[in-house]
């Protein structure tokens, strides 16, 4: 059984590894990018891309619903692409995801994930779920829609438990953030989801890859887990 491990405390709350949540529902679209259009979301100098033939790279736009956990609940957005160690290659088995800066709907869970993660989210609306018999996801700056998505609201036959890596940088040192979460299985045609590119930081980040497109794959879960661990220095 692993060992609880306490960082510290944030907002008079203790924050403890590994944090859990149970209730976690989920949109993911993967597109299939050109790097040098994913390059400037890449900071620092410890990661590259995971490049497939053709020079492409795999960018996930992601909208979690958190509906509880250790952390309370909380909804994020998130873009993140395939990368791995500078120097690594396909059989050293380290390729993971790179999270670019993106949204959090509250300030606790964006002070949580930056200081002791180093993963980086400002503080938006964001909302995802269903409404009618579509999966609705919306993240907003400003006064405006970023980005809105809709697809059937068809439910996945089944779940992965899924074990990967994060990569980011705390206190300016790459870092390694290990995490297990339930995959759904895709059962949506990526032909029928529906993409709006609308104002703001976020919508200028979607248009610099290309959207609004169709994206490769689409998978919505709900009710599934996810597990973070404590992260650690990347390895020399």
């Amino acid at each position: 059984m692993e060992v609880s491990k306490i960082w510290g405390m944030i907002d008079s709350r203790c924050i403890v590894f590994p944090a859990r949540s149970d209730g976690l529902n989920a949109l993911t679209l993967m597109f299939t990018t050109p790097a040098e259009l994913a390059r400037p979301f890449l900071g620092g100098g410890a990661y590259e891309f995971v490049e497939s033939d053709g020079g492409t790279v795999d960018v996930f736009v992601s909208f979690h619903d958190f509906t509880s956990g250790d952390w309370g609940p909380a909804r994020t957005f998130d873009v993140c692409m395939a990368v791995r160690p500078v120097g690594a290659t396909a059989e050293d088995d380290q390729d993971g995801v790179y999270l670019a800066e993106a949204l959090v709907n509250r300030r606790f869970t964006g002070e949580v994930t930056y200081w002791s993660l180093g993963i980086s989210r400002r503080v938006g609306p964001i909302e995802v779920g269903v409404v009618g018999d579509e999966v609705v996801a919306v993240a907003s700056e400003g006064d405006g829609e970023a980005l809105r998505v809709r697809l059937p609201a068809v439910e996945s036959p089944g779940l992965t438990r899924y074990s990967h890596r994060a990569y980011s940088y705390l206190h300016r040192e790459p870092y390694v953030v290990p995490f297990e979460i339930d995959l759904p299985h895709p059962v949506v045609d990526p032909a029928d989801v529906q993409i709006e590119v609308g104002t703001g930081r976020i919508a200028r980040a979607m248009t610099a890859i290309g959207l609004p497109r169709q994206p490769t794959a689409v998978a919505w879960g709900t009710q599934m887990q996810y597990t973070l661990h404590a992260p650690f220095p990347l390895p020399t």
